[in-house]
Parts: structure tokens; sequence; C-alpha cells
């Protein structure tokens, strides 16, 4: 058996921008000058500083004469202990736009604290509506500039933002040290947004991709954009420009006392693209809307589009979880992992008679909808339920080895309870996920096992159990008394293709199958063409050499 582990992309902003964000209007900017400090008190005018529990009055925060790349002066904190907030004056913003913050920030010393930005957002009566957070940073070589954004509001009466600049403790304080804040910047852009006829964005052939922009914040000088789809080669599979459909942001008498709207009032607009995608594949969607001076503004969107294929009946591949992917409910997993031609799945069951009715409703439907497709579920015991968790009482939830070497009555409850509500659809169980090899080097490792098995075998007859394993280390034997049906091996670093083929042939036994857990390599260190081809020479050595 074959186990592939889902890649969930993330994207992430490693690189400082040289400038700022092109096109991206100024609304605000603070330089310390002495505008900013009118009686020269060494405080910003109209800013605000949080004091309180764990925010010390002690702690120095002034205006010094250091400048950054884009301030005469800066705003300097001293550390002793305790954590900082300051507050700049209100900023005043519009739901229609989106916005970026930029601060140049210098730290001296720090070892505990850590150093973030935050934009809150309230309405014209002081309501909180959101907060936006940046990044956090602790040590920079020299003067560094931390952005926040682009972000854009989710309530239309959005009306003031605050800025905070903050600096607050680890698991420790800073004693020593200081943190420096520079020019700070914030911009405003047309706010871009893209939706698909599909949410799930997944689409069957044949086809029917209906993407749908709405632009708002622009002026009537902008009057059309540009769409595009590349293929995962970066092949351009469509392209065509669509005429914007523009009404005005405000009705007429309405429009905002902002100086920097009133030439060219700001406009709404949208537009529909039905690109012709009908092979198989993965798509990227690009919309871009060029302003009057030339700025290209741009967003995008992913989708795939499959083949529906049906379930082979003796198939070996599957893919294997070890919680739910962040933002898919479980209908729409189920519905991908049915489309997506594999035979088995690992996912983590694991329930008790404190999980919620709607968790346990909503995983049965998830099993049901799998099994109905003729896929077979292998059950992890790997994400214990809180009456077990409540036991071992530390953040970092146990390993296999650790749940299972507890007296029974710590874990068979809950493993009977999950038992007996999945035990008709699951007939395959595993310890642990397919990284847990905490039962490698275990003593007594198969009186161990035949102890868990007994156990479940109160419940469901003669379960299917296995565990993960480490290629690196000799498989033990239970010396046919079939403890475990399946030993699911892996290592870190996996093996290449050339060592599976060393490898496999000298732990398969007849005793028990011998499945593989196979990680594509890193998205970030390896270009596409690699990867793939890596992952399918590992595929196909696991199974020429003989993996079940």
């Amino acid at each position: 058996m074959h186990f592939i582990l889902p890649l969930l992309l993330v994207f992430a902003n490693t690189g400082q921008a040289p400038s700022h964000l092109e096109g991206a209007v100024e609304v605000y900017h603070c330089a310390f000058d002495e505008s900013r400090d009118v009686n020269y008190d060494a405080w910003p005018d109209e800013w605000t500083r949080r004091t309180g529990d764990g925010y010390p009055a002690y702690l120095k925060i002034e205006i010094v004469d250091e400048p950054s790349p884009e301030s005469v002066r800066s705003l300097q904190v001293r550390l002793d202990g305790g954590a900082a907030a300051v507050y700049t004056d209100p900023i005043r913003v519009a739901w229609m736009f989106g916005y970026v913050v930029d601060v140049w920030v210098k730290t001296e010393s720090l070892k505990h604290d850590s150093v973030f930005i935050s934009a809150n957002v309230v309405d014209a009566k002081d309501t909180p509506l959101q907060t936006f957070h940046s990044r956090a940073i602790r040590q920079t070589d020299g003067w560094q500039r931390l952005r926040l954004g682009p972000f854009e509001f989710d309530d239309e009466k959005a009306d003031r933002m605050v800025l905070g600049l903050h600096v607050v403790p680890g698991s420790r304080a800073d004693l020593a040290g200081r943190v420096l804040f520079g020019g700070i910047w914030v911009g405003r852009v047309p706010r871009l947004s893209m939706t698909l006829n599909q949410p799930r964005k997944v689409y069957l052939i044949p086809a029917e991709v209906e993407l749908a922009a709405n632009v708002a914040g622009i002026d009537a000088r902008t009057k059309q954009i540009d769409f595009e789809a590349v293929d995962i080669l970066g092949n351009v599979i469509a392209a065509e420009t669509v005429p914007l459909e523009l009404e005005p942001a405000f009705a007429h008498g309405e429009l905002t006392l902002d100086p920097t709207l009133r030439e060219h009032p700001p406009m709404l607009g949208k537009a529909t693209w039905k690109p012709a995608l009908n092979e198989p594949g993965y798509y990227r969607l690009t919309a871009a809307l060029r302003a009057p001076d030339g700025t290209t503004y741009r967003r995008h969107v992913a989708l795939a589009i499959i083949e529906p294929v049906p379930v082979p009946s003796d198939g070996e591949f599957g893919w294997s979880f070890t919680a739910q992917p962040a933002g898919i409910p479980l209908r729409e997993l189920a519905f991908l992992i049915a489309n997506s031609g594999v035979s088995w799945v690992k996912y983590p069951v694991w329930i008790d008679d404190q999980t919620p009715a709607d968790a346990t409703n909503d995983l049965a439907d998830f099993i049901s909808r799998l099994v109905a497709q003729g896929i077979m579920v292998v059950g992890e015991l790997c994400a214990p339920p809180s009456s077990v968790l409540d036991v071992f009482g530390h953040g970092t939830p146990p390993l296999a080895a650790e749940v299972f070497s507890a007296e029974p009555e710590t874990w068979y409850p809950s493993v009977e309870w999950t038992l007996s509500r999945f035990g008709t659809l699951v007939n395959w169980w595993q310890v642990g996920h397919d990284h847990d090899t905490s039962f490698v080097g275990y003593p007594h490792v198969v009186d161990r096992l035949a102890q868990i098995k007994k156990t479940l075998d109160k419940v469901v007859y003669d379960v299917r159990l296995g565990m993960a394993w480490n290629w690196l280390a000799a498989p033990p034997d239970d010396e046919g008394k079939k403890v475990w049906r399946f030993l699911s091996y892996t290592a870190d670093p996996p093996l290449t293709a050339s060592e599976l083929e060393a490898y496999v042939p000298h732990v398969r036994s007849p005793q028990h199958q011998t499945w593989t857990s196979i990680d594509p390599l890193d998205r970030d260190g390896y270009p596409l063409e690699i990867r793939v081809r890596d992952l399918v020479e590992r595929m196909m050595a696991a199974k020429i050499h003989g993996a079940d």
C-alpha cells in the first residue's frame, strides 16, 4: 500500500520589499519630525500608549534623534521587563479600498521579546470592527521594513483605523535592549476580488468555469480588466480583455471629504469571464486592472479540472491525513477524494462521549461517503480526544506509544466509544499517524501490540491493526501470531527511489502487509518537474519491489 501525504500549499512573503507597494496612494505618513511633536515633549501628538497589567508605565518610550530610511527621527522603546503598545492618531479609511502599512523597525539585544504591528478598524461610533496583525520579528540587521497587508475590510461601516506598535515578551521578558520604530507609511489600493462559480475550486469535466471580478476604489478612466489563464507549466491557455460595468461608489452629494477622491470620484466595477478550459489540469487565473498612471493591480485564483474516474476495485494507492485540512469541510474533502482515483484513505478517527454530536455526525458522513464509493478507510488512532489528553496534561499531543502504554482505563473507554460508532464502516486501524514511529525500539513491542489488539477485539472481532515503522529499524517479529496486519514504513528524510529498491525486499513478510508512506519533496526547495518525477519514481520503486 502506498500513501501520499497531501500537500497544503502555503504562500508566504519572505523577502523585504524594496519600496512601497506599487500603485498605492499615500494616506498617512509619520516621520517623527517636529510637525508630529509641536509641544516638544518627545511624544507624538495625539498618540496613546497602553498601561496596566503587563504594560508597565516605567518603560521609557520617547522620540529620539535617530533617523530611519523614511524618517528624520524615531520612536524608541527601552526594554526593562513587561510589554509595550503604542497607538497612532486615527487614520480615515473607506471600505472600498485595500490598505498596506509599512513601518521601519530596528531592534537591539532582543532575546525573548518580539515586535509586530496591528491595524485596528472602527466605525464612525468607535465600535471595533476588525483587527489585523503583521508577522512578528525579533532580531534585525539594522533597519528592516515590516509590512502589514494589503488587507481589506469586511464591513462597509469601516471609518477609521488606528495603528499599534507592539513589543511583547515571549516565555520571558527582556530586561535590556531597545526597539526603534522609524517611518510609518500607509497607502491605499483599489479593491479587487475574484469569485469562481464553484466554491471548492475543483471542476469535473465538462468544466463550465465562470470567474466574476468585482472592483472598488477605481475611477471612471479605468474601463476594462484583463483576464488570463495559465496551466501548471506557465503556458497561457486563455486570455481576454473584458469591459467593466461601472457605477459611482457614492450617491450624488454623498462624496467623502477625502480631498484625494474629489477630482476623480471612486467607482465600483464588475466583469465576468468564462474561459474555455476543457482539459484536466491545474490552472491559475489572473485578473489584471490597469490604472490610468500605468500601475497594474493583479489578483490570482487557482482551480483544478479533473476527469472523473471510477475507484479501482483492487487499487493500492491512497492519501494519508493527520488532521482535517484547514478550510475544507469534510463533505468537500470526500468529494475530492472520491474523484482523485485513490482506493485508500488514512484519516484520524478517535472520539469520546464528550465529542460534539455535530463533529461525530460529520465524521460519520465523511467516512460513509468514502465507503459508498468503494474506498477503504484506515482509522488512525492519532488525535486523542479530551478525555485522554487531560490525563497527560502537557501541551504537546502524546505519541501512540505513550498513550497505549498507559493503563487501559486511560484510553480504552474512548476507543471503545469510537469502534462502537465506526467499527462497521472502518475495518483497518492504525495506532498513531504515519510519522509516529514511537513503537520503534519499544521494549516488548509485540506483547504491547498484542494487548492492544486483544482489547480492541472486545468491540470489533479480529481488528485489522497496524502501526508506523521506520525503514532504518529491523521490523518486529510476531512469530506468525498476526498481531498486526500491516506495517506502514516511513523515514525522515524520506528514502529515495534507489533506496526503496534496496529496502523494500528486505522488509517484506508473509505475515503482514508492507505499506509505504511517501511524502512529496518540499515545494519551496524543488521545482515542480523535479517534485513530480521524484514522486512517481518512488511510487514505482515501491510497487515494483514488492510493497503492498
